[in-house]
């Protein structure tokens, strides 16, 4: 693995915890999405009273046509955004309970420097881990390693070993 992945990968774990609250975020922008749609305007109900003039649409009634146009598609991106980042944070429990399996204190390793953001590692290493430097590098570096290995389709322009 390159310098240049291990930072990708690096990136990406220390993208999880934000990861968590877009999906939380895009949920509620898909409720208010459908909450508009499925309470039209009072106008709308009575099409005669609202204004039109020269047998135009006003703007009130344009926007919402449009609107109306455009949200199937906007639903439609929305789940979409919502399923994929299921999809990684999936990817990254699945990950995270192999770690676990293999040696609990990899996962405690992830939990603290890449969820938590303990700061300094010396940190993780005396205070968590109880391990030397050395062995929480190694650690780090075979965690690292194991997502990069695990998650293919999230790395995609992987380098050559």
């Amino acid at each position: 693995m390159k310098a240049e992945d291990f930072r990708r990968v690096e990136a990406w774990l220390y993208s999880i915890p934000r990861l968590e609250i877009a999906i939380k975020n895009l949920q509620m922008e898909l409720e208010k999405l459908d909450t508009k749609a499925a309470s039209p305007p009072r106008w709308m109900s009575n099409l005669s009273g609202a204004p039109v003039t020269g047998g135009n649409l006003d703007s009130r009634q344009a926007r919402w046509v449009e609107f109306m146009d455009e949200y199937p598609v906007r639903r439609a991106e929305i789940m979409q955004d919502i399923q994929d980042r299921l999809r990684q944070l999936q990817c990254f429990r699945r990950v995270m309970e192999l770690l676990r399996e293999e040696n609990a204190q990899y996962a405690q390793l992830v939990r603290k420097k890449y969820l938590e953001k303990v700061q300094p590692d010396r940190v993780i290493w005396e205070n968590h881990l109880f391990v030397s430097k050395a062995t929480f590098y190694r650690m780090r570096i075979y965690v690292v390693e194991a997502f990069y290995e695990c998650l293919p389709g999230q790395f995609p322009h992987r380098n050559a070993s």
